[in-house]
């Protein structure tokens, strides 16, 4: 499969683009350019530079299917332009596991998301945005063999 940038030239916000985990597949994502901590201004707390993970739930009841960035991915794409998408986000959840975000950081830079859903990351620190990336490659569930890097699998 093709590794896909998660935030591409065009993209100038702390928001990611959407991708899809569809039912028996399993996307890894990769960590790079991230620093030990994020941007801080005078007495703030060092905090470690980390990209989020969120949960989007939309209805695309009524709207065309968004356009994807690559198509030669099984599923009918899985990465989405958002800049080309007409839905109602009816929820956007920050997820966790026992109050602990599942996020990639310097210090974790991989994991693996099988919880069918469409998915998008976050970045805490603005100023790494173009600098900082994610990378995101599909599998099928049965191609990945690692468990300590699943999240809530």
């Amino acid at each position: 499969m093709a590794i896909v940038p998660l935030w591409t030239p065009e993209n100038t916000t702390v928001l990611s683009s959407v991708f899809t985990v569809h039912p028996g597949k399993v996307v890894v994502l990769w960590a790079v350019g991230f620093n030990k901590y994020k941007f801080r201004v005078e007495n703030e707390v060092a905090t470690p530079m980390q990209a989020c993970l969120h949960r989007l739930i939309h209805d695309f009841s009524g709207s065309r299917l968004p356009s994807t960035k690559d198509t030669a991915q099984d599923c009918c794409g899985w990465i989405v332009d958002v800049n080309h998408v007409s839905s109602e986000l009816m929820a956007d959840i920050a997820v966790s596991t026992m109050n602990c975000l599942w996020s990639l950081s310097l210090c974790n830079s991989v994991m693996a998301v099988g919880i069918p859903g469409s998915y998008q990351l976050e970045l805490n620190d603005a100023t790494m945005v173009g600098t900082a990336n994610v990378y995101a490659d599909l599998y099928d569930i049965g191609q990945v063999h690692a468990p300590e890097i699943f999240v809530g699998g």
